[in-house]
């Protein structure tokens, strides 16, 4: 192994912060800080989401609404997570198209008006009320956190107007949920409400109120746009991190997925998705970029090659031996006795022989034993 004895400890120093800022800087390009991001890995992102999706069909993240203009409706589900910035009308009128010609579309918010502006924009009749909701006996570690209990076949006729259920799935892991309306006469199904001792914590002391009633509330409705449905989910906490493994939230996620032969998460309005993300959609999606690309990946392995020569010629020299100086023997017998003082002047008169001999042709060993 070559020695690194040429390095100095302000070139070390530099190098590993080098490479700890490039590591930070990749890091940050690729993953979020923000509430249900796909690429957020705390406990409020929905990274663990997004794994589920990959290993139960064919997923991928949106960069740009666009992308609805050119995704098959049946067989497809799309899913929009809290959305915090609205939606144009140009892209509205994009997601509308993908529902009616067989698409699913999943609408998940709690207290926002992005949901409900999306809802409206593409007509469908269900609301999020944006109240939040408690339940004092069926709950997770406290009456913040209901319980809802899904409709399978089994219990279909519970529900006025059910058709279906969710299979394998008993009941949702709710984080302060807020309820879904879904007005008198429209075509639309419950498929997840809570307990009837659920309340509408309306003024948010955490206590049920005279004013406030006990009842069972929906959580997940469906409703169908022509050839395609809506579903809308007033707590998109179901799917985060630090919820997809309480109650059946896993296999709520896994259920959806695997009824559909592709899911596309757009979060697209739900604030910004990392950079180096949005470069990987821009180069799939366009031949020009996949081209520039490669001829930039090109060059940047000439330039890593050549600058991997230049750190082993700087930092992979060893220190001259006496055999690598161009030296006459008495030279080198100067050389020697200067290094080995204490070596009798025969024995560094025969290594200096045996050296120049060595020089000259003479591959014989060099003998510096006492």
């Amino acid at each position: 192994m070559k020695r690194l004895r040429n390095v100095t400890v302000p070139e070390a120093v530099a190098l590993a912060l080098t490479i700890a800022v490039v590591v930070v800087i990749l890091f940050g390009a690729a993953t979020s800080a923000t509430a249900f991001g796909a690429f957020n890995y705390g406990w409020d992102g929905t990274a663990d989401l997004r794994a589920v999706a990959d290993a139960t069909t064919d997923s991928a993240v949106l960069g740009n609404t666009s992308t609805y203009d050119r995704l098959p409706g049946n067989g497809t589900l799309a899913v929009v997570l809290g959305p915090s910035e609205p939606y144009t009308s140009a892209e509205l009128e994009r997601i509308d198209a993908f529902v009616r010609r067989g698409g699913t579309l999943l609408v998940s918010g709690d207290f926002g008006p992005g949901a409900n502006e999306l809802l409206a924009g593409i007509k469908a009749t269900a609301r999020i009320d944006g109240t939040v909701l408690r339940d004092e006996r069926n709950h997770g570690r406290s009456p913040a956190f209901p319980l809802a209990t899904t409709v399978s076949e089994s219990a279909e006729g519970r529900v006025d107007g059910v058709e279906g259920g969710i299979d394998g799935v008993d009941e949702l892991a709710l984080n302060y949920p807020s309820w879904v309306v879904m007005p008198n006469g429209t075509d639309g199904a419950i498929m997840a409400e809570t307990s009837a001792y659920a309340y509408a914590d309306e003024n948010r002391d955490g206590d049920l109120d005279d004013e406030e009633s006990m009842r069972a509330y929906p959580i997940l409705t469906r409703e169908s746009l022509e050839n395609g449905t809506v579903l809308t989910l007033s707590d998109p906490s179901v799917f985060i991190n630090s919820m997809l493994d309480r109650g059946d939230n896993r296999a709520f996620a896994q259920a959806l997925f695997s009824a559909s032969e592709r899911v596309r998460f757009d979060y697209t309005h739900s604030g910004e998705v990392p950079p180096l993300v949005q470069a990987l959609d821009v180069i799939r999606s366009s031949p020009l970029a996949q081209f520039l690309f490669g001829t930039a990946l090109v060059g940047g392995v000439v330039l890593l090659r050549k600058c991997g020569r230049d750190i082993r010629d700087r930092f992979g020299r060893r220190s001259p031996t006496v055999e690598d100086i161009e030296l006459t023997e008495s030279e080198i017998v100067d050389l020697v006795s200067k290094r080995h003082p204490d070596w009798d002047r025969d024995r560094v008169t025969r290594i200096a022989t045996q050296l120049a001999a060595r020089r000259s042709g003479h591959q014989e060993p060099v003998d510096d034993d006492p």
